[in-house]
C-alpha cells in the first residue's frame, strides 16, 4: 500500500504495536492521539473503513476527543455514510460547542443530505465563531446561489477570498456570477485570476472566452478557447465554441475544421453540423 499518509501510517504502527516510547509503557491519552494520527493517514490515502476504525479506537481511548469526532465524521461523510457522520458531529458539538470545524463539518453532511437550511445555518455559526473561516463563507454562497440571492453569494465568495486570497474556486464562482449579471470586466478580472492560480484549468478560458465574447472582444476569445483546446484537446464542446468564434473573424475554413473535429467526437452536436453545411455551402459557391 501506498499514498500520501503511508508515513504517517507506518511510524504510528510501530508505535502502537510496541505500546511503549523510548522504553516507557504508552499513556492511554497518547495512545489515543496515535490511533487518531494514523486514522488522519488512513483518510488521506481514502481508505475509509480503517480511518473510521482508528477514529474510533481513539473515542474509546478517549471519549471527549473532539478531532477524532469531526474527522471520523469527515471519513463517514466520505464513505456516503451521512446519519453517522452527522451523529459524529452532533456529538463533537455536546462537548465543544464553540467549535467551528464541527458546526462546517455538519454543514457540509447536511449539504450532501440535500438539507440546505440547516447547512446555511451551521455555516453562519461557524462564520461566527471563525470569522476568517474561508470554507464556510464559500458554501454559504454556494446555497444562496441555489436560493437565487446573487448580491449574497457575491458577498460570500468576497469574504472567502478576503481570508484566503488563493481560493481559486471562489474566484472562478464569483466571475461566473459576474458574468451572469453582465459586469463583464470583473468577470475577466475574476477569471484572470482563477488562470493565475490554475493556469491548466481549462473551463477557466472558457469562461473568461464567453466574457469576452460578451464585450466583441473576439480575438481574446480566440485566445481564450485555443487554450482550453489545447488543455483539454478531448472535449468537443470547447472545439464548437472555438469553430464559434472563428467564424465571427471571418476564419472559415478553421471553423470548419473546428466543427468538424467538434462532430467526430460527438455526431449529437446539432449546431456543429449546421455550420459544416453552411460553410461548405460557401466554399462551393466561390
Amino acid at each position: 500500500m501506498s499514498g500520501i499518509g503511508q508515513p504517517q501510517i507506518e511510524a504510528c504502527s510501530r508505535l502502537i504495536e510496541s505500546g511503549e516510547i523510548n522504553g516507557t509503557k504508552i499513556h492511554v491519552e497518547n495512545l489515543a492521539i496515535l490511533y487518531y494520527n494514523r486514522g488522519i493517514g488512513y483518510r488521506d490515502n481514502q481508505d475509509y473503513g480503517r480511518a473510521i476504525s482508528d477514529f474510533s479506537d481513539a473515542i474509546r481511548l478517549n471519549p471527549k476527543y473532539v478531532n477524532a469526532y469531526i474527522n471520523r465524521a469527515s471519513a463517514y461523510q466520505r464513505a456516503g455514510a451521512l446519519d453517522n457522520a452527522i451523529s459524529d458531529c452532533n456529538a463533537a458539538i455536546s462537548i465543544e460547542p464553540d467549535n467551528s470545524q464541527a458546526q462546517f463539518r455538519r454543514g457540509s453532511v447536511y449539504m450532501d443530505l440535500g438539507e440546505e437550511d440547516l447547512a446555511y445555518a451551521d455555516f453562519s455559526e461557524a462564520i461566527r465563531l471563525d470569522s476568517g473561516k474561508a470554507s464556510a463563507y464559500f458554501n454559504r454562497a454556494i446555497i444562496s446561489e441555489n436560493y437565487g440571492d446573487t448580491t449574497l453569494a457575491i458577498t460570500d465568495y468576497t469574504a472567502a477570498i478576503e481570508s484566503d486570497p488563493d481560493y481559486t474556486s471562489a474566484y472562478r464562482n464569483r466571475g461566473l456570477l459576474y458574468l451572469q449579471l453582465g459586469e463583464l470586466d470583473h468577470a475577466i478580472s475574476d477569471f484572470d485570476r482563477t488562470i493565475e492560480l490554475s493556469p491548466n484549468y481549462p473551463m477557466a478560458y472558457r469562461n473568461r472566452g464567453a466574457a469576452h465574447i460578451r464585450k466583441a472582444e473576439f480575438e481574446q476569445a480566440l485566445a481564450d478557447y485555443t487554450s482550453a483546446v489545447q488543455l483539454d484537446p478531448a472535449n468537443p464542446t470547447a472545439f464548437l465554441d472555438r469553430g464559434w468564434v472563428r467564424e465571427r473573424l471571418g476564419i472559415s475554413k478553421a471553423a470548419l475544421d473546428d466543427y468538424r473535429k467538434a462532430l467526430s467526437m460527438d455526431p449529437t452536436l446539432d449546431y456543429a453540423k449546421q455550420q459544416i453545411k453552411v460553410l461548405e455551402a460557401e466554399s462551393s459557391s466561390q
